[in-house]
């Protein structure tokens, strides 16, 4: 899904002479007309399109400039997020996020973070940043690591969220965020194992 573009028109007029009226040819057979106000419209696919817009000033002057506007859809996901089943305090274990791509090659920022339990606030572990390409079938892994605590053993469980971002490109910059989140749990965490020796 591509989102709205908006366009203004003006016209740098030397002698401040307002516009009366202006076309904006979008190359791709939509030809929008405006006095001034601006204008909106959703391209349908990703692409570099050759807008031209033409102003008219009050005083009949007429003038044309022509640029290049690169339409492209942002969207990655979060394809997988696999945590430990199980871990006691004091174990550091690995957590891996799969991230997918479909449309361009893009700079993927993954985010992990602890979500509050017993009213702690939630907490980012760490994040990473890596190329990720695009690819119809393809998935990029992005490793972490958790060292689990006593509170988690307190707890008895413990749950991580992931979020991808794209840096650079803001919040709403992605297609669907719907499907740049997901969560996990390790539901068994147990306290530290302790070890005591006897020597006869």
């Amino acid at each position: 899904m591509l989102s709205d573009t908006t366009l203004g028109v003006s016209t740098g007029d030397p002698i401040y002479q307002p516009l009366a009226s202006g076309t904006i040819d979008l190359g791709d057979g939509t030809v929008l007309r405006t006095n001034g106000e601006h204008v909106k419209h959703r391209f349908t696919k990703d692409g570099d399109y050759r807008v031209t817009v033409t102003a008219t000033t009050t005083d009949g002057r007429t003038a044309t400039s022509m640029r290049t506007l690169k339409v492209q859809t942002h969207d990655v996901s979060v394809a997988g997020l696999s945590v430990p089943s199980s871990a006691r305090a004091g174990q550091t274990k690995p957590i891996k996020v799969s991230v997918a791509n479909t449309h361009h090659d893009e700079d993927a920022t993954v985010v992990l973070y602890r979500v509050g339990a017993n009213s702690e606030a939630e907490r980012e572990i760490g994040r990473l940043t890596q190329r990720v390409a695009a690819s119809a079938q393809g998935r990029t892994e992005f490793p972490f690591a958790y060292s689990y605590r006593e509170q988690d053993a307190a707890a008895g469980q413990v749950t991580f969220r992931v979020r991808a971002e794209l840096p650079g490109y803001g919040w709403n910059a992605d297609d669907n965020g719907d499907d740049n989140e997901a969560r996990g749990a390790t539901a068994s965490v147990r306290p530290a194992s302790t070890a005591s020796a006897r020597i006869n």
